[in-house]
């Protein structure tokens, strides 16, 4: 599911449960990302262990829709393993 700025924000506001995930260059994310949030391009082998409850609400987020439906594409694939 797809969201926009004002979704991400009531989502980053009321779901303390939430995993947020950083699909942007580590250098982008070092210099500036959401609090919590994990930067996929440096954590690629150990973030999937975010993601064991297929309840969690995950929000990928970057500057490249399909980067992220990639990111998003393979989370679903590893919780239906």
């Amino acid at each position: 599911m797809k969201t926009n700025l004002e979704g991400f924000r009531y989502v980053f506001k009321n779901d303390k449960t939430a995993v947020f995930d950083d699909v942007r260059s580590q250098e982008e994310f070092r210099a500036s990302t959401v609090p919590g949030a994990v930067n996929v391009r440096s954590q690629r082998q150990g973030v999937w262990g975010l993601h064991t409850d297929q309840a969690t609400r995950v929000i990928i987020f970057g500057w490249n829709a399909q980067e992220g439906r990639t990111v998003a594409e393979e989370i679903a694939k590893k919780l239906l393993e």
